[in-house]
């Protein structure tokens, strides 16, 4: 008798870490769920009060009519809105899931076309292909940034972006790459109308060569750039299809 009571003592911590795991796990889906719904505990306490037993000692409605029951039915706090909670409550989880499968299924490396200069050419920039690291579109961008700085491995091509520039940083923010360049972008870029569209446009081109990045935005040295010579740099850039090789 004494050796079953050790045994079940032994247990006992563990059933009981095993609980406390659970229910720290089904507290942080809960208060993710309401951070993103505010209106969400509210809902439950009002579908709370209203599930419980009738007056007449009846059950609350069978939760099948859950989804015949309209949006204006929320304020009255209702068993079946108390089920609809926690419906959406599943729904929510399902389309994080999905989220983050999507995320996953992003390529691990991507081929890019990097844009130069060529020589004897004077009004299209030329291009090379590299193949970088990907995972998501902003390791893919920091790749794509760091193989045009690289420069040309072709004899024939030229860069363009300044001597010494450097990449300081790099986001992807809602279909938009921000670049945060040093100085160098600024101080070493030659006085010249032709230039300042073939480096900015070498950077914005081969930038939108990652599938979900649509637009630039340039910054130096943590500071949001709006012009560059004359080109207008206040609204995301988007792809100058003009400049890019006719096969492009």
């Amino acid at each position: 008798m004494a050796r079953q009571n050790r045994k079940k003592s032994r247990r006992n911590p563990v059933v009981r870490f095993a609980v406390i795991v659970s229910l720290v796990i089904l507290i942080g889906f809960l208060v993710f769920y309401a951070i993103d719904n505010p209106g969400f505990v509210g809902s439950i306490f009002n579908g709370l009060r209203g599930s419980g037993l009738q007056e007449n000692g009846t059950a609350p409605q069978n939760q099948d009519t859950v989804e015949a029951v309209p949006d204006d039915m929320a304020e009255e706090g209702t068993g079946p809105e108390a089920a609809g909670q926690w419906q959406r409550i599943l729904a929510f989880f399902r389309s994080k899931f999905n989220t983050a499968e999507e995320v996953d299924s992003y390529p691990a490396r991507i081929d890019i076309n990097v844009y130069f200069a060529r020589t004897g050419e004077q009004k299209l920039l030329a291009a090379e292909q590299r193949s970088i690291n990907a995972g998501n579109p902003g390791n893919a961008l920091k790749g794509a940034v760091e193989e045009l700085l690289k420069g040309p491995l072709q004899s024939y091509h030229f860069p363009v972006i300044p001597a010494g520039t450097r990449l300081l940083e790099s986001r992807f923010v809602d279909g938009v790459a921000e670049i945060d360049l040093s100085r160098e972008f600024l101080d070493n870029a030659l006085d010249t109308r032709v230039l300042d569209e073939f480096i900015v446009y070498s950077m914005v081109n081969t930038v939108t060569e990652i599938p979900d990045i649509g637009g630039v935005i340039f910054f130096i040295e943590g500071r949001r750039v709006k012009t560059y010579g004359n080109i207008d740099l206040s609204i995301p850039l988007i792809r100058n299809p003009d400049i890019l090789p006719k096969e492009e």
